[in-house]
């Protein structure tokens, strides 16, 4: 085997060494970019539970207040469509949840 024959052999190590490298990176940068997507995703998720939490706080107050009322018939009404407020926003979170979680399988 002379110079040439061996220069060429080392060579062509390196370009696989190098493509093996850059699909090794690619790999990792794939991974990471993946992992971030998903953690925002479930950010995401906790946020809405949160918000979901709140309008179950404020269905209770809405609740504990009106036994109080003396016309409870007559607040009956105002407060139905308070809850049916809280209850929309609270299957819209819960839609946008399900569409997160599926993101993330």
């Amino acid at each position: 085997m002379d110079k040439n024959e061996l220069g060429e052999k080392i060579k062509g190590f390196l370009a696989k060494g190098t493509q093996a490298s850059k699909k090794a990176l690619e790999k990792a940068g794939n991974t990471v970019q993946d992992f971030s997507d998903k953690s925002v995703t479930k950010i995401e998720i906790k946020q809405l539970k949160g918000k979901i939490d709140s309008l179950y706080q404020k269905i209770g107050y809405e609740v504990f207040n009106s036994q109080n009322e003396i016309e409870l018939t007559i607040k009956s009404d105002e407060l139905k469509a308070t809850l049916d407020g809280y209850f929309s926003e609270i299957n819209e979170f819960n839609k946008k949840i399900q569409e997160k979680t599926a993101e993330l399988e």
